[in-house]
């Protein structure tokens, strides 16, 4: 598995956002203007939201980050899931709101520890 760093670093490729501009951190979240993360004792990325940053597609790296176990991604311009949803195992919770699904994504039916989708 990548480091926080470097997961943190390909988001900000992928997503031609700087995630390090301003970032503060509150009881174990990192935050800045679009993402945030939080991280458990190990420096596992646990929960990461990206939010109103204009994505279309998720950013590949997301699915290398096998202790994902909530993603938020509201606010974006999806309307799809490529296949590699399939490799976020752990996650718990996935919140999808305000982006461009016409139907419930059915790949997500693939997560089987999935509790909550919004």
């Amino acid at each position: 598995m990548a480091s926080t760093e470097n997961i943190i670093t390909n988001l900000e490729k992928q997503t031609e956002k700087k995630f390090k501009n301003c970032k503060f951190n509150i009881d174990g979240w990192v935050f800045d203007e679009y993402a945030r993360y939080q991280t458990d004792e190990k420096d596992n990325i646990i929960k990461l939201k990206i939010t109103n940053a204009g994505l279309e597609s998720i950013p590949d790296v997301v699915f290398q980050i096998d202790t994902l176990k909530e993603l938020s991604l509201e606010e974006n311009n999806l309307s799809s899931f490529p296949e590699e949803i399939k490799q976020l195992k752990e996650l718990r919770y996935f919140n999808i709101a305000y982006n461009k699904f016409t139907s419930f994504p059915e790949k997500l039916m693939s997560l089987k520890k999935l509790e909550t989708i919004n």
